[in-house]
Order: structure tokens, then C-alpha cells, then sequence
């Protein structure tokens, strides 16, 4: 992540950035782009394309980081 994105603090999100989770441990092993308002697009293996919150508990307990694309 480190020499692809540039890490930022959570409050500081803006649209187009990248936020990290890991479901199944240490490494992360998904990725959702910031919208606005806490709400953030991804892609779910049961639903497809999905807007989701990411300060509802589910998957707030799972965020690891989040940060700016470098280009």
C-alpha cells in the first residue's frame, strides 16, 4: 500500500479515496472507494456493485486504513 497510496487519517477522507478492510485477519483483503457522508462503493460476491456505510458496526469493525491514491 505504502508506495501506491498515500495513508490518511479517517476524518480527512475525501471522494475518489480508497478505504481498506481485512476480513479474514492481518492482511487486507478489501478495498472500497469514499463516495461522501461515510458511504463508500465495493463489490460484494453476493450482490455485486453496493453503496455501504462504513461506520455501520459491521463493517466499521473490520476498517484497518484508508488513504489517497498516489498519481
Amino acid at each position: 500500500m505504502g508506495e501506491h497510496v498515500k495513508r490518511k487519517y479517517e476524518d480527512k477522507l475525501r471522494e475518489g479515496d480508497l478505504i481498506f478492510f481485512s476480513f479474514g485477519g492481518k492482511n487486507i483483503d478489501h478495498v472500497g472507494v469514499y463516495l461522501h457522508n461515510n458511504k463508500f462503493v465495493h463489490v460484494s460476491t453476493r450482490k455485486g456493485v453496493i453503496i455501504s456505510n462504513m461506520k455501520d458496526s459491521w463493517y466499521y469493525k473490520y476498517f484497518v486504513r484508508c488513504g489517497t491514491p498516489k498519481i
